[in-house]
């Protein structure tokens, strides 16, 4: 298949070289490039502010966002008079008798429109359209709201995402997701006035953010538990307002991500234990009895990088977890040998893949894992992956 990507020359971008790589590495698929200038991109003074950004928060200088010269496309020639298909940056190209997939946010084309929604705070919803029919569609996240070069190359990377999703197949069915609530296309671009405002608000922000975490061990979450009554939340499909207590931490140290399970008559809570002074996390566990805790959470699971996540659960009479491991690239499967510690690895069930909150679930005769995949870069959590297997192990 011949394949045209329609992108504008004038403002080449790492990301437009990292999706021909990526199309590139696809099966049957030959590739060319549309570099005419298109006009209408992000101006100056929001390059500035991705500059400034940079600066203050300590951002890499070789992210998505980086402009490359035309050179780097090279490798791919020059769009042919007639593609088997067109994927379509810009939102220009108007062929005959060709298939055009045009890549939209909040139905605008272009970056500079991404661009616009972010910095007015939209969640923006990225559709991948052909002849007016999404075929792939999906809410674009981000970890840094608040920074726009962050957000805008976080997005970047899972349009590409939503892209390739598109041309393997993945995509074989669009999700119903809800209009934006706005109408009437993005909205315009802020003057560089505004943007200037905005610049000096993040470094205000900054400096606040640097003396209370030089002051305070930040961020520090807390796990909350309660008594269940006749109605909890399950059946009230929300949080109870009242009754929780707090899992005591020592300050030097907090818990989040918990997980109980009952095991031979014994509920166990395991949670994840963030050591401030670390900088990573480890799997802790704490016995409950009628009245709460017995004691404090106490390591059972350490290794060289962070954890987090503790799916535990009971298969054969045993016990098993899957900790977060993103840091380390995997997901893996322990078995405990002296509950609630003694975990020894079974085995890894996926490699070379950035996975968070990986969780498995068995229907219809398969199991299923879920969980939420950095995929070439960008959010952790906004794009669901889904395996399956005739066995968890």
């Amino acid at each position: 298949m011949q394949i045209s990507l329609r992108l504008d020359g004038d403002c080449v971008r790492a990301f437009h070289v990292t999706l021909l790589e990526r199309l590139a590495a696809l099966e049957d698929v030959e590739l060319s490039v549309d570099v005419r200038p298109a006009g209408g991109g992000i101006p100056r003074s929001a390059a500035a502010l991705f500059q400034l950004e940079t600066a203050i928060h300590g951002l890499s200088h070789d992210g998505l966002a980086k402009r490359v010269p035309l050179s780097a496309l090279a490798p791919y020639r020059q769009s042919p008079a007639s593609p088997d298909l067109v994927i379509d940056l810009c939102g220009d190209v108007r062929l005959e008798n060709t298939r055009i997939w045009r890549v939209t946010y909040d139905g605008a084309s272009g970056e500079a429109a991404l661009l616009a929604l972010i910095l007015a705070g939209r969640t923006p919803l990225a559709r991948i359209e052909e002849n007016g029919v999404a075929i792939a569609a999906g809410r674009l996240g981000t970890e840094y709201g608040g920074i726009a070069l962050a957000s805008f190359q976080d997005m970047l990377a899972r349009t590409a995402s939503l892209i390739i999703a598109a041309m393997s197949g993945a995509a074989k069915s669009v999700p119903d997701l809800p209009e934006p609530a706005q109408v009437g296309g993005p909205p315009p671009m802020p003057s560089a006035g505004k943007l200037g405002v905005r610049a000096g608000k993040a470094l205000a922000r900054r400096i606040i953010q640097k003396i209370y975490h030089l002051c305070y061990n930040a961020p520090h979450w807390k796990v909350g538990w309660r008594q269940t009554g006749s109605r909890d939340l399950f059946e009230l499909r929300a949080h109870p307002a009242s009754g929780w207590q707090e899992l005591p931490d020592d300050g030097s140290r907090f818990y989040a991500d918990p997980f109980p399970i009952l095991y031979q008559g014994q509920l166990t809570l395991f949670v994840e234990d963030y050591i401030h002074r670390l900088g990573k996390a480890i799997i802790s566990a704490v016995p409950f009895g009628p009245a709460g805790p017995l004691g404090r959470p106490e390591p059972v699971l350490e290794l060289p990088y962070h954890l987090s996540y503790p799916f535990v659960f009971e298969r054969d009479g045993e016990v098993w977890m899957v900790p977060e491991s993103c840091a380390n690239g995997t997901v893996d499967l322990y078995r405990a040998t002296a509950f609630p510690g003694g975990w020894v690895k079974e085995a890894t069930l996926l490699s070379g893949v950035v996975a968070s909150d990986a969780t498995l679930v068995e229907h219809g005769g398969a199991w299923w894992l879920f969980a939420t995949v950095r995929d070439g870069g960008g959010a952790f959590s906004d794009a669901l992956h889904l395996w399956s297997a005739p066995d968890f192990r």
